[in-house]
């Protein structure tokens, strides 16, 4: 196979790969906020301390999910690379998503005041983490690993 084969083999690939990954994160991202927002018992509750609103509330949410989305993004490069089999991709996506988001409540429970942007309080105090690691985490990795099996099993549009 020549150089100009591989270089257009791969430019497509990388095409309909990143075209497929992008609604797979973004459904990871709406699906950890709907998560916090619901086990967090943010619906019907009023303002949690220590926000001084819904607004501020609803702001620390979003961040926190793309935060953590953003921190087990990586693991959709399991499903873009295709070389595994099929089953062992979705497998390995949704391990390390619940691994990295475990990692990521662990660290936000031990995290000093000075992190509070990054891990707001109210979402990783006393016993909160516990509720990231054993709800929201696994809530967004069955997510991630639907969504990427349903990209994956689209076929690529003709003219890539």
């Amino acid at each position: 196979m020549t150089v100009a084969v591989r270089g257009q083999e791969l430019a497509r690939v990388l095409r309909y790969g990143y075209l497929s990954i992008l609604p797979v994160w973004a459904g990871t991202y709406a699906c950890c906020a709907l998560a916090m927002v619901y086990f967090y018992g943010l619906l019907g509750a009023g303002v949690i301390y220590p926000f001084a609103n819904h607004l501020e509330q609803g702001f620390a949410v979003l961040r926190t999910a793309l935060i953590a989305t953003l921190a087990s993004s990586w693991t959709l490069w399991f499903g873009a690379r295709r070389k595994d089999w099929f089953l062992t991709t979705l497998l390995k996506i949704g391990v390390a998503t619940q691994i990295t988001l475990t990692i990521y409540a662990i660290i936000g429970w031990r995290s000093p005041s000075s992190l509070n942007l990054i891990f707001p309080s109210t979402f990783f105090a006393e016993y909160n983490w516990l509720t990231f690691i054993f709800e929201i985490a696994p809530i967004t990795s069955v997510a991630t690993t639907l969504l990427l099996y349903v990209s994956l099993v689209q076929k690529p549009p003709s003219d890539l």
